[in-house]
């Protein structure tokens, strides 16, 4: 057998770098005095803090925002299933296929309430009277409306200034038309009644930050792919948000 150097079997060191490693904290400094803030005089809502030493109040909006961008990336995520996407010069068109939502389920509900209210009436006067024709068709168009849900979609068109969302059907979503130029971030938060998943921005207004609403009742496949298909196309840096499912 052939006997090996005895340097080949010492243990060997490695060297870890630990300036390199990520920085997932900070320490807040009065700019006044330059006194250590403790965690209680924060307040990171306001993003603001008070200084214990010479009661300074100041803005920690940068802190904040270097935390936030310091969050792990998130992974690419292939295009899902039922979200077909055009790009158009500057502009580009979104178009997903509506979801089974609460409203779907009240018109077949009520397509059975009504034709069953249909045949009562029927055979209990043995005749047509006027509430049977009515009562027929309000039975007979939620069938319709399930039939052709292979038409319902909701559009996303996002170019230069504004962002629009349209469900058409509407199904008493309302349309929604934002300035791209205030959008800030995208994020997904879960409904916890539901567990569906929201999409919402946050927009950057002359009156203060507003988070709207952009897309609710989706699968969170989705609702991730169109955060990271908005925020790509519009230049936004993703940063992690506290009301953010994760």
């Amino acid at each position: 057998m052939e006997n090996k150097p005895l340097e080949e079997y010492q243990p060997k060191t490695v060297n870890l770098d630990l300036s390199k490693a990520e920085k997932k904290y900070t320490q807040i400094t009065c700019p006044s005095c330059n006194g250590e803030v403790p965690a209680s005089n924060l307040q990171l809502d306001d993003k603001i803090a008070k200084c214990g030493s010479c009661n300074a109040v100041f803005s920690i909006q940068d802190e904040i925002s270097g935390l936030m961008k310091a969050s792990p990336a998130k992974k690419e995520m292939a295009r899902p299933a039922g979200i077909d996407m055009y790009h158009f010069h500057d502009d580009l068109d979104i178009t997903i296929k509506q979801p089974l939502n609460a409203l779907d389920a009240v018109l077949a509900g009520s397509a059975v309430l009504f034709f069953l209210l249909f045949c009562l009436i029927y055979f209990a006067k043995g005749e047509m009277f006027w509430g049977m024709p009515i009562s027929l068709a309000v039975g007979v168009y939620p069938f319709f409306q399930l039939a052709n849900r292979h038409k319902h979609f909701i559009y996303m068109d996002i170019n230069q200034h504004f962002l629009n969302v349209k469900w058409r059907p509407k199904k008493f979503y309302s349309d929604i038309s934002i300035s791209t130029q205030e959008l800030s971030q995208v994020y997904v938060k879960f409904s916890a009644t539901t567990n569906q998943a929201i999409l919402y921005g946050i927009l950057d207004t002359a009156e203060g930050q507003k988070h709207v609403k952009l897309l609710s009742e989706i699968t969170g496949t989705k609702a991730r792919y169109l955060e990271q298909e908005i925020e790509r196309h519009l230049g936004i840096e993703d940063y992690e948000v506290p009301e953010e499912t994760r």
